[in-house]
């Protein structure tokens, strides 16, 4: 068979849509870290499988189709409480487009997306940082917390200043 590893990261996250009132809207997202099956089991749809139930366990059921669950898939996963709740997925992978072949009904390529990223690194050399201008303040838990509830305003602020298309963040949590 295979596995999913670390599926839960539930993370709160926002969406702006200019076609709606570009307003940032808080939805329940979810990340996959890495999907693994056994090379005795590689080839034979289990990924494949695991990753079009997953659609019928965490999105949110106005996102689902139509349709009801395909009945060749057997009974449909139960409906356990704090899920079926998501607006968005996000897997990091590294085979290709795979995953849009992985959607919530059979022969349909509406899987996941690929979409390119906007990394953002900051290089920190602390000796560039001369200690007679600054000083230095260790970070604890709530100073942390404190932090990501400043950053996510302003990300919220960043996404509704002028967003080209339909745009989504995650939060820092």
């Amino acid at each position: 068979m295979c596995i999913r590893r670390r599926i839960r990261f539930k993370r709160t996250g926002l969406v702006v849509d200019p076609a709606k009132d570009a307003i940032a809207e808080a939805v329940t997202c979810y990340a996959i870290a890495s999907v693994f099956t056994p090379p005795d089991n590689r080839g034979k749809g289990f990924a494949r499988h695991m990753m079009r139930l997953l659609h019928w366990v965490i999105a949110d059921e106005a996102l689902l189709p139509a349709s009801e669950f395909p009945a060749a898939w057997g009974a449909p996963p139960l409906k356990l409480e704090g899920t079926r709740n998501g607006h968005s997925l996000a897997l990091w992978s590294d085979v290709g487009d795979f995953y849009s072949t992985c959607g919530p009904v059979p022969g349909v390529r509406d899987g996941l997306v690929v979409r390119g990223t906007d990394p953002t690194m900051w290089d920190v050399d602390s000796t560039t940082v001369s200690n007679t201008i600054l000083e230095w303040i260790w970070l604890d838990d709530s100073g942390v917390s404190h932090l990501w509830v400043e950053d996510a305003e302003e990300i919220r602020q960043d996404l509704e200043i002028d967003p080209s298309g339909v745009t989504l963040a995650f939060l820092p949590t």
